[in-house]
């Protein structure tokens, strides 16, 4: 605000009649802001530059990304991320962000994984309050379903793994999404030990992350072994 700035940028802004405005709207298409998100993108160039997840966030903001942030301080999740705090450049609320737009339009998904992301963002500014509810719980009960797991469940080699964790997110929620309810069984650990050593899943971390093969293939594998009955555990 004006009444916080230091007595010579006041000095500045008074002496300074006028302040240039650009205003940027995008006409085609009408049914994404790619445009947009490009144009941001490439005058974001002085001082500290956003990264993608700041930008949406400039673009985007609505109840749902108010709801990410909430759930993003949770205990349980910081745990799970090894962080106590929350990360000033928002790394954490895109993983949540990344999830949960996996979970709902896994089937659309086709890369980049950026535009991807920016469709969801963008779509989620219709969300009803209902479903931004739902989405929150889900998630939550996702995080409680964890709690047998330890601590760093989800590291590989020393560092918090996105793929791991989207694989089994998405895998664990999956039927509960259709059915529009919550996660309520534990995720085994022998099962979740199962899958991290699984050299086929492995696979497809590493190589083309973000490709929809890989992407769905690990889903799929994680929801067969994460999944199965416990019975069907060797």
């Amino acid at each position: 605000k004006f009444l916080t700035l230091d007595k010579d940028s006041k000095i500045k802004f008074r002496l300074r009649r006028y302040l240039r405005t650009v205003v940027v709207r995008q006409n085609k298409p009408d049914d994404d802001s790619s445009s947009m998100f490009e144009i941001f993108n490439r005058l974001n160039t002085g001082g500290t530059p956003l990264n993608h997840q700041e930008i949406r966030a400039s673009l985007y903001y609505c109840n749902f990304y108010e709801m990410m942030i909430w759930i993003n301080d949770n205990e349980s999740w910081r745990k799970l991320l090894g962080k106590p705090t929350q990360d000033l450049r928002s790394s954490d609320i895109e993983l949540i962000l990344r999830s949960l737009a996996l979970l709902q339009n896994l089937d659309g998904y086709s890369p980049k994984m950026v535009t991807f992301l920016n469709n969801f963002s963008l779509k989620s500014k219709k969300f009803n309050e209902q479903h931004i509810e739902y989405l929150k719980n889900i998630f939550i009960s996702f995080i409680a379903a964890c709690s047998e797991l330890g601590d760093k469940a989800f590291f590989r080699n020393n560092r918090f793994s996105k793929t791991l964790y989207e694989s089994t997110f998405v895998a664990v929620c999956k039927k509960s999404f259709y059915n529009t309810s919550l996660v309520t069984d534990k995720i085994e650990k022998k099962s979740f030990e199962k899958l991290k050593n699984n050299e086929e899943f492995i696979s497809y971390l590493i190589s083309g992350s973000s490709s929809t093969e890989s992407i769905k293939e690990r889903i799929k594998l994680a929801e067969q072994i994460l999944v199965m009955k416990k019975g069907e555990l060797q």
